[in-house]
């Protein structure tokens, strides 16, 4: 089996990776967890608690998520990635009326997140595997729980009424598009560049 030789990374970049993955492993868990008790009737009252605590965890992480610009890759597919992220973190990700819908999101997020950390941290077959197929359902996925959380949020009015209006939520909906175009053809092209190398190595 090939195994790809990680980068050398400093010591700042390998503690920002390891808290990553420690806060989107909560975040992850938590949101399972919520999206559990949603499921039972009897355990349907801590799911609000829950998601509340699991969200200031998620707007947490998507700060931090900026010491990725240290990292290699393209600057504006990671500056649209971040910026859109956090701008429906910390100003729509609140005000979903849906628990099941913003819980649902912050499972897919923190899913691909989980895998991007344990990749950056490990480097092996294993991790690499995981890193370059299961983005493929789970960025379009992303992006869709990402614009029905938009649009749920827009009808029920919550949104209006904490300044994401109509024509805001018209600037950011492209910027989501060239992002996601950008991050995905991006992590594509690693994935072929993966595989070619493990098929020339066996």
């Amino acid at each position: 089996m090939s195994k790809e030789v990680p980068e050398k990374k400093s010591q700042f970049e390998r503690v920002s990776n390891f808290i990553q993955l420690s806060l989107w492993t909560a975040v992850f868990t938590l949101s399972f967890a919520s999206l559990v008790c949603l499921s039972c009737s009897c355990w349907s009252i801590y799911a609000g608690p829950i998601t509340d605590f699991t969200t200031l965890i998620c707007r947490f992480a998507q700060v931090l998520q900026v010491t990725d610009f240290m990292a290699r890759g393209n600057i504006v597919g990671k500056m649209l990635h971040i910026f859109g992220r956090n701008l429906i973190a910390w100003a729509v990700l609140p005000y979903i009326p849906n628990l099941l819908l913003a819980n649902a999101l912050m499972l897919v997020w923190s899913l691909g997140d989980v895998i991007r950390y344990t990749y950056y941290l490990r480097s092996d077959d294993f991790a690499a595997t995981l890193r370059y197929n299961v983005f493929l359902i789970n960025y379009p996925l992303g992006l869709s729980l990402e614009f029905l959380s938009l649009y749920t949020g827009h009808i029920s009015g919550t949104l209006n009424k904490n300044l994401i209006n109509t024509p805001i939520i018209a600037v950011l909906v492209p910027f989501m598009i060239i992002g996601f175009q950008i991050c995905f053809r991006q992590l594509y092209h690693q994935r072929k560049q993966y595989y070619a190398r493990k098929l020339k190595s066996e």
